[in-house]
């Protein structure tokens, strides 16, 4: 490309950028397909630059599922003077232009306003050869979309965008201006406000328009959005409240810091006629006398101690006369005005599902094969009841469980066994008679404590065979070999009767089988009989099977089926292999009688996994008390506990277990930042909680449920960008409900952009389809702020659909 060519092309563009306005139709095959052709010196078209560059931004906005931006003549005009600036000084920093090259004193000069704009400006080096439309269109989305300059494209709070190009003189590189408003770009001059009759302010009482560097702390003040709910009416005159007068501090702290109040009148967006605006200056309607920091303390109707903790200060009253309006609340950082707070409707979630923070039975950790259900069965029981050498009677606590037993009403012995035993030493006769004691001193017991009916059989037997098997790995196993009265013998000599007393006291019982039907016919007897077999289960050592019928207890307990008796009733010794057990028992308990989790179950939880850590759910349940608990005092907390529930991540748990705990954490950590500890680097901080909520929360495109389960949890805390982010992708989705459009409405108040936008537009004509007296309400009643009608698809549709002529 000769320099002849980019002689010829530099004219041409600086002779017909002021004539050209960009077209709507930068996107039609048509159009985009001529972006390929080369750039020729006798055929140049600026404006195909200008579309080629949009189409390109558009496409890569799209990728990253970000709104596109609309052509608009006035930033065109503005962003072109900026290229011919620049290409002159060659700097591309904004911040460097001088006051006149500035864009809000170019958006000044051209008529438009101020508010809620900005630039981004490229240097691109223009590559050897010839080059098509394309290739400057796709070099410009390159460089911006690598930069920090992309944040300010992806911005939702721009929606206009005028595109301004211009070549040096060395026809090596051009220089791309992108210039981005919104509805704010359309401004009432002061002599119109003043011919409208209304009392609008053209005075700002000395205070300046946003500016970016004043204003940083207000734009990092978490939902700043919410201090418009603590202003109030008492007796014709505005207050301002918050209870956290120390915090409030931290914004406010400066002497040209303060609080304004500024009138709004429903008059300024007439259904007929244009809205009585001026977006050149920091007021809207009426602004009364800014109240400065510095006069809080003065002005501060609470006396004593509270006068330090809560601030309730007279911002003005209410002018004589002022027709129709609502109070717009300005936030003043070193004389600029940062904020303009309009209304915010705080409506309630309804219909949403979240996570529950809750504890959880341990119920899958021991594999079950099996599903307990009770049956009606015949079942034998076996008693043993020990004796005393040379003895036929009992300790009551030995034949207690029998006693206990017997006297159940859903145990119905059918046949019973007693068989007496005795040790093998001593006289045969003795021993025969002895036997037959402890036979009658059971049938005694059996017929004065219990109601027995069922047959009884006995018998008496010597404990030779027992002998012989129980000397088996011992010392006296040589003793197998012997005669029985080589034995006897042998036990008569020394001290070996003394040696072999703790085999030979084994041997000294009575033996009771019962052969009994349970009788399961009501839940009261079925309730016994399930506890039973639960705790009969547990000491045959059969952990699996009483795990499977404690699921079952667990089951009938909570629908109220079972007594709570059940849930004490269920002996559990505490050992490792117990462990899962005895936390369902626990948390039964609390489950079954409604009790909020306390510090007692806090401590239960850590003494059962000082018992067994390697029982994922003690851990989790031992996490979720911590959680409901503990207060987060640092950020080796958050850090400690996040490495636990991660860990419980990759165990055998269910994710759903572990989601509400992971969910909570982050919200925790958040509502306590600041409060009760401090990070290293919190905006990092905030980002990786804010990272895993997403991922906790998955959201497809067509789930709006999901979204809207999302939204509650980030609404909560302050946040409302990114979930208004996701839920404006689905307001077009046929399917949402009315509670979803009418909630992301309610939302889009606590944003100072939303209602420029289309996803706005398309909510409100969906709320209106969706129920016309609801939609019409709406402003009626104030909940959502008259100044949406600011974006003139909303105030047409309104004024339409609810045949309003204000």
């Amino acid at each position: 490309m000769n320099i002849r060519f980019f002689s010829f092309l530099l004219a041409a563009i600086l002779c017909v950028t002021q004539a050209v306005a960009q077209t709507n139709d930068y996107k039609t095959a048509t159009r985009s397909e001529r972006y390929i052709l080369e750039i020729k010196p006798d055929a140049f078209d600026v404006m195909m630059l200008r579309d080629a560059c949009l189409y390109h931004l558009n496409r890569e906005l799209a990728k990253n599922d970000v709104r596109a931006l609309i052509p608009n003549e006035t930033l065109q005009n503005v962003s072109q003077i900026f290229a011919d600036y620049i290409v002159k000084t060659e700097d591309t920093r904004v911040e460097n232009a001088p006051k006149k090259m500035q864009l809000s004193s170019r958006l000044i000069d051209a008529g438009a306003g101020t508010h809620q704009s900005n630039e981004v400006a490229v240097k691109l080096t223009l590559p050897k050869g010839n080059i098509s439309y394309n290739d400057v269109a796709e070099e410009l989305v390159y460089q911006v979309f690598r930069r920090k300059s992309a944040d300010v494209l992806i911005n939702p709070t721009y929606i206009f965008v005028g595109i301004g190009c211009a070549f040096d003189k060395t026809q090596k590189k051009a220089f791309i201006t992108i210039t981005l408003g919104n509805y704010n770009l359309t401004s009432t001059d002061k002599k119109t406000l003043k011919k409208s009759g209304l009392p609008i302010s053209t005075s700002s009482h000395g205070m300046k328009g946003y500016d970016a560097n004043a204003c940083k702390l207000c734009d990092r003040y978490p939902n700043i959005s919410s201090l418009r709910s603590n202003v109030s009416v008492i007796n014709g005159e505005v207050f301002f409240t918050t209870n956290d007068y120390r915090g409030f501090k931290r914004l406010l702290k400066n002497e040209k810091d303060g609080l304004a109040v500024d009138f709004v009148m429903r008059k300024q967006f007439p259904c007929a006629g244009e809205n009585l605006l001026n977006t050149q200056m920091p007021q809207r309607g009426h602004m009364l006398k800014p109240v400065f920091a510095k006069d809080f303390a003065k002005k501060n109707i609470e006396s004593g101690k509270q006068a330090t903790s809560r601030l309730s200060i007279p911002l003005g009253a209410i002018p004589e006369n002022i027709p129709e309006y609502e109070i717009h609340l300005m936030i003043l950082k070193d004389g600029y005005v940062c904020k303009n707070i309009f209304p915010v409707w705080n409506k309630k979630f309804e219909n949403t599902t979240l996570p529950v923070v809750e504890p959880f039975p341990d119920t899958v950790t021991r594999y079950n094969t099996f599903i307990y259900r009770p049956e009606s069965t015949i079942d034998t029981i076996v008693f043993r009841i020990p004796f005393e050498v040379g003895k036929s009677t009992y300790s009551k606590e030995d034949i207690q469980q029998l006693l206990d037993s017997m006297r159940q009403p859903s145990f119905r012995p059918l046949e019973i066994t007693v068989n007496a035993y005795s040790s093998i030493e001593g006289d045969t006769i003795m021993n025969n008679q002895l036997r037959d004691e402890r036979i009658a001193s059971i049938m005694q017991a059996l017929g004065q404590f219990s109601n027995n009916s069922a047959p009884i059989t006995t018998a008496s037997n010597d404990s030779w065979d027992l002998f012989f098997f129980d000397v088996v790995g011992t010392e006296f196993q040589f003793l197998r070999t012997k005669s029985k009265e080589e034995i006897l013998e042998f036990l008569q000599k020394g001290d070996n009767l003394v040696k072999l007393e703790p085999i030979l006291a084994k041997h000294r019982f009575a033996e009771i089988k019962i052969v009994a039907e349970y009788n399961i016919s009501t839940p009261e007897k079925e309730e016994e009989f399930v506890v039973f077999m639960f705790n009969k289960a547990l000491d045959n050592y059969d952990v699996d099977k009483a795990l499977a019928i404690q699921k079952f207890i667990i089951q009938q307990v909570l629908s109220k089926r079972y007594s709570t008796a059940a849930i004490d009733n269920m002996r559990i010794a505490l050992k490792p292999a117990h462990t899962g057990l005895e936390m369902n028992r626990i948390w039964l308990r609390y489950a079954a009688l409604g009790k909020p989790i306390d510090l007692d179950f806090l401590r239960d939880m850590r003494s059962l996994f000082q018992l067994n850590m390697d029982n994922v759910y003690v851990k989790r349940n031992l996490i979720c008390a911590r959680l409901l608990l503990e207060t987060i005092d640092s950020e080796y907390y958050v850090t400690d506990m996040q490495k636990e529930i991660d860990a419980l991540l990759i165990s055998p748990l269910p994710k759903y277990a572990v989601d509400p705990l992971n969910l909570e954490l982050q919200i925790k950590s958040l509502n306590s930042l600041g409060n009760t500890f401090k990070v290293s680097n919190e905006e990092e901080f905030v980002a990786a909680a804010y990272a895993r909520i997403k991922e906790i929360i998955e959201i497809d495109k067509n789930n709006w449920q999901a979204a809207l389960n999302q939204a509650a949890i980030f609404a909560s805390m302050g946040e409302y960008d990114y979930p208004l982010e996701i839920m404006s992708s689905m307001i077009q989705n046929p399917d949402v409900s009315e509670d979803f459009l009418f909630t992301f409405l309610a939302m889009s108040t606590n944003t100072h952009y939303m209602h420029h936008t289309q996803a706005f537009v398309d909510a409100m004509n969906a709320a209106s389809n969706k129920n016309r007296n609801r939609y019409c309400e709406l402003l009626d009643s104030g909940k959502l702020s008259i100044f949406v009608m600011q974006n003139p698809a909303v105030k047409k549709a309104y004024c339409e659909v609810c045949n309003h002529s204000f």
